[in-house]
């Protein structure tokens, strides 16, 4: 839902047209473009409209937004269609045709895919697949953490609609090793790990937190945060930022990247964050510079540790300053 071009401010997913369309979650962020949360849904009910009556919408329907979204979507697609001389404008009388709404859950087996007997293992994740309830086969994915599992949910969904059979599945989903920057082991230096992430938002920062767990079980996980986008220096976000945070053995929190834009009652509280981490008898520092943070890695690390590192930019070089200097 990020903005096309410097010149257009508008979602660019609305250029895409898409045929088939998988929605994951709907939460608040971009801060820099949106002002509140209906205006993120409203960019998603008009993608959502583009999908032709004979695609396909799959929709994570775990999350109450998407639900939301995605039912009330139609009449605001024939206004976006009928506005724009969209080729996708439907007549009057045809009005209730619509692109065919396929659920995927990890609550309810009973949804059009779903998944259950989920295993974490420091190889990835192993799950049985339900196709409307009964199972299909039972699957097998490097990834970690159920996110993952409900990303491959919806990508199995798409693949079933074009025509992938359960076993084709079976034997290309353990191929897909993740991107960049998700969980990416940058290097060891004498017995510490270092792991580099983009997650900057709240539940991202949770999820990626859940998934260092099941993948480093016996390890201390260090968090390794920077503020860096304009909606994650924001203080709108300090509560959810500290119970996600509390899944971590040790905190640093890195200066909030854009500061200088942001009041000070409106910009996260490092101090504060810290205090509430520290409380928990865990270590926890918010230096006032990236520079300051190899030092108390030097000091405070030890053998077997995991810095992990989360960050929607580069965090200043410091992965590779981590694994020069520890």
């Amino acid at each position: 839902e990020y903005n096309a071009a410097f010149f257009d401010r508008g979602p660019k997913f609305l250029h895409y047209e898409p045929r088939q369309l998988f929605v994951g979650n709907i939460e608040y962020d971009h801060a820099d473009l949106y002002p509140d949360i209906e205006s993120i849904e409203d960019a998603f009910r008009k993608v959502i409209a583009l999908v032709p009556p004979d695609g396909a919408v799959v929709i994570n329907a775990d999350d109450k937004r998407v639900v939301d979204v995605a039912r009330h979507a139609r009449s605001e697609g024939d206004r976006h269609a009928r506005s724009n001389g969209d080729r996708h404008a439907r007549s009057e009388d045809a009005g209730d045709a619509r692109a065919t709404v396929v659920r995927v859950s990890l609550a309810d087996p009973g949804a059009d895919f779903s998944a259950r007997d989920v295993a974490f293992h420091e190889q990835g994740t192993d799950f049985t697949l339900l196709e409307a309830g009964l199972p299909t086969a039972r699957l097998s994915s490097p990834l970690l953490g159920l996110h993952n599992v409900r990303n491959a949910l919806g990508a199995i969904a798409l693949v079933r609609g074009a025509g992938l059979s359960a076993s084709e599945i079976a034997a290309g989903l353990p191929r897909f090793a993740g991107v960049r920057r998700r969980l990416e082991v940058k290097g060891e230096k004498n017995g510490i790990l270092v792991v580099d992430d983009f997650a900057h938002h709240p539940t991202a920062v949770s999820s990626t937190l859940e998934a260092a767990r099941a993948r480093f079980p016996a390890r201390r996980i260090w968090a390794l945060f920077e503020p860096r986008s304009n909606t994650a220096g924001r203080k709108m976000f300090e509560d959810e930022y500290a119970e996600a945070f509390a899944a971590a053995d040790a905190l640093v929190l890195a200066p909030v990247y854009h500061a200088r834009r942001l009041a000070e009652d409106a910009r996260l509280d490092r101090d504060a964050l810290v205090r509430r981490f520290h409380a928990s008898g865990k270590p926890a520092f918010a230096p006032e510079a990236i520079a300051e943070i190899p030092e108390i890695l030097r000091r405070e690390a030890r053998p077997g540790d995991v810095l992990l590192l989360m960050s929607s930019g580069a965090f200043g070089g410091l992965p590779e300053t981590l694994l020069e200097s520890l």
